[in-house]
């Protein structure tokens, strides 16, 4: 609200002849990410078997992507609004991005999707 304190006068009709000039005015917005979270089921899984990860999300209508990550392989996973847990079953062929070792680093990126446009 712009408040101008006095006035010289006023035309008829009691429009005010004082004016208000803003020449800069900055505004600051302040963004809340509503995400969902993320835990792994366990901390480890053999290639072959199924990795899982349990999602606590923020809003049940929110939908998730889950992307796993593994060397230079990956998978993304659409999860389905409410859904809690998503498993995704390493493939062998992924062991080729360690050719020569027993165990690599792998990842898994949950991402939260408010579909309902509000």
């Amino acid at each position: 609200m712009i408040y101008v304190p006095s006035t010289r006068g006023t035309y008829s009709g009691g429009y005010c002849y004082d004016y208000l000039s803003i020449t800069a005015m900055t505004l600051e917005f302040t963004f809340q990410y509503l995400e969902s979270d993320g835990a792994m089921a366990t901390a480890s899984v053999a290639a072959g078997s199924a990795a899982k990860i349990n999602i606590t999300a923020y809003n049940s209508a929110y939908t998730h992507k889950v992307i796993w990550r593994f060397g230079s392989y990956s998978n993304t996973q659409s999860v389905a609004a409410g859904v809690t847990s998503a498993s995704y079953t390493i493939p062998i062929s992924w062991l080729n991005a360690i050719p020569s070792a027993t165990s690599g680093a792998a990842t898994a990126t949950l991402e939260t999707y408010n579909t309902s446009g509000v």
